[in-house]
């Protein structure tokens, strides 16, 4: 498993070879056929997971109201496809959350998962390491944040009606 460890994965970026080949043992593989989900929205953010071949598509709900602004049913959308050396479920090693999306396997695919446990293991035995992937994780997810406010500032209004109403 080695091999596929480098640190042309994002969350790897900050570490030596020495020590990518030190976490070998740590990460699990996978593999999830097309059609397959990896995790389901509202289940207990347990894993982060690396795409080594395939493609994961993460799925949310999005709430439809009727006119009487009654929720109504929900449509599922298509929220990002994660491809070959990306990750997703990131939030799972910082916080034990429910997951706020689906995940699912698009085609067949390989995927390494870290469990927050084994990450917590880490983190004890070797803080330097956990503390690069810490760093390279908080980059990712300031990354992410940023692309999302992005994809939503045409309607940021809307949002900012809705977080000022629940605030």
């Amino acid at each position: 498993m080695e091999t596929v460890l480098n640190n042309n994965l994002e969350i790897f970026k900050y570490l030596t070879e020495n020590e990518i080949k030190s976490l070998a043992g740590v990460f699990k593989l996978r593999t999830y056929q097309s059609g397959e989900i990896v995790f389901r929205e509202g289940d207990a953010g347990e894993s982060l997971f690396i795409v080594l071949n395939g493609k994961i598509k993460i799925l949310g709900q999005k709430e439809l109201y009727n006119d009487e602004e009654a929720k109504n049913e929900s449509q599922e959308i298509l929220l990002n496809e994660i491809l070959k050396g990306r990750t997703f479920g990131e939030m799972a090693l910082l916080d034990k959350k429910p997951r706020c999306a689906s995940a699912i396997a698009a085609v067949t695919s390989e995927v390494l998962e870290l469990t927050r446990a084994d990450f917590i293991n880490l983190s004890d035995s070797n803080p330097v390491i956990s503390n690069k992937i810490y760093r390279a994780l908080g980059e990712l997810l300031s990354l992410k944040a940023r692309k999302i406010t992005e994809a939503f500032k045409s309607d940021l209004t809307k949002y900012l009606k809705e977080f000022l109403l629940w605030i």
